[in-house]
C-alpha cells in the first residue's frame, strides 16, 4: 500500500513479521544500536522534556543492547548443547547399522568384563 509520503506501507501482518525480524537482528548484532539509542533519547526528550529521563533511557537502552547478544548467544549455545548427546547416539546407531560394528553388552562391570 502506498503511504502519503510516497514510501511503501506494510500491511499489519507484514509489519508484525518485519518487527520480529528486526528483533532477531538485534540479538544477532545486525542492527544499528547507535541509531536506536539516539532516536529513543530524542523520543524521551519530546515526551518528557527532561534530561534525566533522556539519560536514564540512554543508559537502559545501551545496557540492553550490550546484554541482548550475550544472552541470545548463551541460549542458542544451550540449545545446541542439548542436541549433542542425541547426535552422538544417532551417529553410533548409524555406524552400527551401516558399518556392522559389533556391540557388546555386559550384565555387570567387573574386571573380567573390562579385560
Amino acid at each position: 500500500m502506498p503511504a502519503e509520503d510516497g514510501a511503501a506501507k506494510l500491511a499489519w501482518y507484514e509489519e508484525i513479521l518485519n518487527s520480529i525480524v528486526h528483533a532477531l537482528q538485534t540479538f544477532s548484532m545486525d542492527e544499528d544500536y547507535t541509531e536506536y539509542i539516539t532516536d529513543g533519547r530524542a523520543m524521551m526528550q519530546s515526551l518528557t522534556s527532561s534530561e534525566i529521563a533522556e539519560g536514564i533511557y540512554g543508559g537502559y537502552a545501551a545496557f540492553l543492547n550490550m546484554l541482548a547478544p550475550i544472552l541470545g548467544g548463551a541460549v542458542l549455545f544451550n540449545i545446541l548443547l542439548s542436541f549433542a548427546p542425541r547426535v552422538k547416539l544417532w551417529w553410533h546407531r548409524f555406524c552400527i547399522v551401516f558399518l556392522f560394528e559389533r556391540q557388546y553388552y555386559f550384565s555387570e562391570l567387573n574386571e573380567r568384563a573390562i579385560a
